[in-house]
């Protein structure tokens, strides 16, 4: 599995989409109750009734370790064959790893490159996984900053620069073969599509499907990538509960991008007006630029480029 998870929302994000899947797939959640057929929703009710209860000395609390790292030490990304392999070691002690994910950055810090594996429970990685470098990515030495992933039982590692640095393996590598493109996306324009959705209001066409908010962005990328990707996160103003929205654009060097983003909304979920806290940007090369509202310690004012406001007021 290839992935660019460039900063640490879009991680997050990530981590725990990914977690939820996996424990949605394990077994009924009484959040999903509501959205069951009848028969289904009675065969979940009792498999929640026989599943036993574990004592708490049974039950995994401790994060995975990475136990070593080792990488490669040049690679041509004008080649056909443009990864660097990274031998890694990562264990866990009793549910077993999830996924685990590997970021390098480059030397001007203004780009990273992510790759991950997801793994279903092995109790330890010992082997390979390559980070793959397109015809942008920026020439020089590269390093290995960041692995991170989680266990079954929703543990999340992190191992640092420092972390990785006490391991003793080679952390750096030379990227050769390249155009660089290190200019990262800029904002152009923006617009919310829902301002206002009701939990109570399925989407149209369905019987029970939560509204779903989606918004559309405009972006220039003048390093001649393109832009590959937006990350938006709205909240309520005090932070207590927020949302993102993720849009994807698998289409290169493209001096201009339209994005359309969409997050769920969740039973539960609490009602009130989240406002845009920042739009995240990145290109194929893997440049980033982030903006965050005046609302919320930032210095961006969205205004100029949301005219029809920058809200979503989320109703019962």
């Amino acid at each position: 599995m290839s992935a660019l998870l460039r900063t640490s929302a879009s991680r997050v994000f990530a981590l725990s989409a990914l977690f939820v899947a996996a424990a949605a797939a394990a077994a009924p959640a009484i959040t999903d109750l509501p959205h069951m057929a009848p028969a289904q929703r009675a065969q979940a009710l009792q498999a929640l009734r026989q599943t036993p209860a574990l004592p708490m000395a049974a039950l995994d609390t401790t994060p995975p370790v990475v136990v070593s790292i080792n990488a490669g030490t040049t690679v041509d990304a004008g080649k056909s064959m443009n990864q660097l392999v990274v031998d890694l070691n990562v264990t866990d002690d009793l549910s077993g790893l999830l996924h685990t994910f590997m970021t390098a950055r480059s030397p001007s810090g203004a780009q990273t490159v992510a790759n991950g594996q997801h793994l279903g429970g092995w109790t330890a990685f010992k082997g390979q996984m390559a980070l793959r470098f397109g015809p942008f990515a920026e020439p020089g030495v590269w390093t290995i900053t960041e692995v991170y992933g989680s266990d079954i039982a929703g543990n999340n590692f992190v191992c640092d620069a420092a972390c990785l640095g006490a391991l003793g393996g080679n952390l750096q590598f030379t990227v050769t073969g390249t155009r660089a493109d290190a200019q990262a996306p800029t904002l152009s324009s923006g617009r919310i599509l829902t301002p206002a959705v009701s939990l109570s209001t399925p989407v149209k066409g369905t019987l029970d499907h939560l509204p779903i908010v989606r918004m559309q962005l405009g972006t220039a990328d003048q390093g001649g990538s393109g832009t590959a990707g937006a990350y938006a996160t709205f909240c309520l103003p005090d932070q207590s509960s927020c949302f993102g929205t993720w849009s994807e654009n698998w289409v290169y060097a493209q001096k201009k991008s339209t994005l359309y983003g969409y997050a769920s909304t969740w039973v539960g979920m609490p009602i009130g007006t989240y406002l845009l806290k920042d739009v995240t940007l990145h290109d194929h090369a893997g440049s980033t630029r982030v903006y965050t509202s005046t609302a919320f310690g930032g210095s961006t004012d969205f205004a100029p480029w949301f005219p029809n406001g920058t809200q979503v007021i989320v109703n019962p």
